[in-house]
């Protein structure tokens, strides 16, 4: 049995990919099509990685969050949008492979 503090791998992708697509979102030079298809994508994924039907819905509770918090880093100008992007574009390419 796993301890509470650990992460499966789904909650721990979910928090990864939910940061950056968070960030983006703040991005101006990110379109709303660029962002839906990575997270159609980073969210197929994720759900794939999980076991079952709980650890799917403890993965999104994952990604929702870590969406939140990345969203707000985005939006409070404490990070460069270039690197907001650079972050974007290689999600993107991870997850075409």
């Amino acid at each position: 049995m796993m301890s509470s503090n650990e992460q499966t791998e789904a909650e721990s992708m979910a928090e990864e990919v939910g940061v950056v697509i968070g960030a983006a979102c703040a991005c101006d030079s990110i379109s709303q099509e660029r962002l839906k298809s990575t997270l159609d994508k980073a969210m197929d994924i994720v759900l794939e990685a999980a076991t079952d039907e709980a650890e799917a819905a403890t993965a999104v509770d994952c990604f929702n969050a870590a969406f939140g918090t990345g969203q707000a880093v985005g939006k409070s100008g404490k990070v460069d949008p270039q690197q907001v992007e650079t972050a974007f574009i290689e999600l993107e390419r991870m997850l075409l492979k």
